[in-house]
């Protein structure tokens, strides 16, 4: 007729019930929160290499920019050292090919004499002028393609 289970021992069952059931709860959540720190160090970690992925790409668009800037004037110094050259050529020729006139001889005009060696003197001078700046164009090439050489570094 009665059930011969008491009261007491059915609530005891239910309380060891729930108390299992807690602490299969906090388990878990202590392990979600485990794997969710361990997701946000990661997450840390992504951002942090991403910054610097982007600082790299930065620097390496920097670093390609002056490299180009760089063969540039390296084309501009050249093509300035071979016009430079052709003028020097084109001077050395022109005092090469100039009369020269230190004796004055029958015939010849102490104003034309006087002249010409001016105009020598002049030629000479642009020859030396043409001279400089070719060494100074050179020097500029040298240096560029030492810059290009060693990669830009400062």
């Amino acid at each position: 007729m009665s059930d011969p289970v008491r009261p007491e021992s059915a609530g005891r069952a239910a309380f060891l019930d729930l108390e299992t059931v807690v602490r299969n709860v906090t388990d878990q959540l202590a392990g979600f929160r485990r794997r969710a720190l361990a997701a946000e160090a990661q997450l840390r970690d992504l951002e942090r290499a991403t910054a610097r992925v982007a600082e790299l790409e930065r620097a390496a668009q920097e670093a390609r920019v002056r490299a180009q800037a760089l063969e540039r004037a390296l084309t501009e110094a050249e093509q300035a050292t071979a016009r430079a050259v052709a003028e020097a050529a084109a001077a050395a020729v022109a005092v090469a090919s100039a009369p020269v006139a230190s004796v004055t001889g029958p015939g010849t005009d102490a104003r034309e004499d006087a002249a010409l060696s001016a105009e020598n003197a002049e030629l000479r001078e642009r020859l030396h002028e043409a001279a400089e700046r070719t060494r100074l164009i050179s020097e500029r090439v040298r240096f560029l393609r030492q810059q290009l050489g060693n990669g830009g570094d400062k």
